[in-house]
């Protein structure tokens, strides 16, 4: 599996080399749609041809590292490697993303308060109401003898969920699910004014949940 990392500042070699600090250099730009995975068969191929490349195809390069054990090394050594930069095809930094955002202590301090909530414990307590929801969106599509599964099931089902672990309506993911898809779709190229639009209409629902929620603190979201 290949893994693409921005490197901070590295020392480009002359335009046109074929090498960069001995690494051989990619040209293959992954930016561009591919039919179904293509991008897969173009990394499987240069993870084969060399152990690291640098692809030239954007203003400043990245590095790419296709063997487990560079992978791994390169997550753990934040002073090199760093996470400031969440894609290297789009390095413009955008709406940060929280914990994998940070680095270094701010990331494990925000994981220490994260993990609890996500330990074997905390999600064998999840299961009835995983359990239900999916009974539910199952039994809502099964009249029609068929659905379309990404968009009836696969993306409805965790934002659902999600808005049931905080307590929230799970019918506010009618408008909360295709705010989320707009946000992310602008970490990847899309419209970068919709996806500030879509983070200002989650906020404010956050924000209104919360006062609503302090207002009439008996109403408290289901804690695991």
């Amino acid at each position: 599996m290949s893994e693409t990392r921005q490197r901070t500042g590295p020392d480009d070699d002359a335009p046109g080399a074929r090498t960069v600090r001995g690494c051989p250099v990619s040209h293959t730009e992954y930016g561009e749609d591919s039919e179904l995975y293509g991008h897969y068969a173009l990394l499987d191929a240069e993870r084969e041809a060399a152990r690291f490349h640098f692809n030239d195809t954007r203003p400043r390069g990245f590095w790419m590292l296709q063997r487990y054990d560079d992978v791994l090394e390169g997550f753990q050594n934040h002073a090199v490697w760093t996470t400031r930069v969440r894609s290297a095809l789009n390095p413009e930094p955008g709406i940060a993303l929280l914990p994998q955002d940070l680095n270094g202590k701010e990331h494990a301090k925000l994981r220490r308060v994260l993990n609890p909530f996500f330990s074997p414990a905390a999600v064998r307590r999840m299961e009835p109401l995983a359990h239900r929801r999916c009974v539910e969106l199952v039994e809502e599509v099964r009249p029609k003898g068929g659905c379309d599964f990404v968009a009836e099931f696969a993306i409805r089902y965790p934002t659902d969920l999600f808005l049931s672990l905080l307590g929230l309506p799970v019918a506010d993911g009618e408008f909360f699910l295709p705010w989320s898809e707009t946000l992310f779709a602008g970490f990847f190229g899309g419209d970068p004014e919709a996806a500030a639009e879509a983070r200002r209409n989650i906020l404010e629902y956050f924000d209104r949940a919360v006062n609503e929620r302090r207002a009439a603190p008996a109403t408290r979201p289901r804690t695991w």
